[in-house]
C-alpha cells in the first residue's frame, strides 16, 4: 500500500483508479519470469532490456495468446515470451538503420518474429520520425513473412 500511496503523491489524480482495481505485486529482482492470473487469464511477466524496471507480458487469453513488448530492445525476455505466440505487440520506435538503445527497430522486431514462430506482428509506440515510413514492408524486409500492422491512437485488436 505505501508504493500505491507514493505513486498517488507523486502523480496526482493521473494514478487513481477509474473503474478497476490495482494491485500491487513485488518479485523479486532475480526471477527472470513470474507467473500471475489476472482475473482467471494466465499472465506470465518477464523482465526486458530498456531500464531496471521494464517488463514485458503475454496473455493467454481463450481466443488466443497476446505477447506485449512495452519498451524493450532484444533480449532474451522478450523473445521467451513471444514464442509461439499468436500476436506480438511489439514497440518499434524508429525506423531501419536509425536504431535507439532500449527499442526496437524493424530489424530486430523481424528477427523476434521470425524466430518465435509470431503469428501476427503490430507495431507500437512509434516515434514522430517514422511518419510516412512503411514500418510493416522494412519489418518484412527483415525476414519476418507475417502480417504486420501498424497501430495507431485508438486502435482496436480482435484476437
Amino acid at each position: 500500500l505505501e508504493h500505491i500511496e507514493r505513486f498517488h503523491v507523486a502523480l496526482g489524480t493521473w494514478f487513481e483508479p477509474r473503474g478497476f482495481e490495482i494491485r500491487w505485486m513485488e518479485h523479486d529482482p532475480g526471477d527472470a519470469q513470474l507467473a500471475v492470473s489476472l482475473g482467471g487469464t494466465p499472465v506470465t511477466l518477464a523482465r526486458v532490456d530498456h531500464d531496471a524496471t521494464s517488463i514485458a507480458m503475454r496473455f493467454e487469453l481463450a481466443t488466443g495468446s497476446v505477447a506485449y513488448s512495452g519498451d524493450s530492445d532484444d533480449c532474451e525476455g522478450l523473445r521467451a515470451l513471444c514464442d509461439g505466440v499468436d500476436v506480438a505487440i511489439l514497440e518499434c520506435s524508429t525506423a531501419a538503420g536509425h536504431k535507439v538503445a532500449g527499442h526496437l527497430s524493424p530489424k530486430e522486431v523481424a528477427a523476434i518474429a521470425a524466430a518465435a514462430g509470431v503469428g501476427r506482428v503490430v507495431l507500437v509506440h512509434t516515434y514522430p520520425e517514422v511518419d510516412g515510413v512503411d514500418l510493416a514492408a522494412q519489418v518484412a524486409s527483415f525476414g519476418y513473412d507475417g502480417p504486420v500492422q501498424v497501430a495507431t491512437d485508438a486502435s482496436a485488436l480482435w484476437i
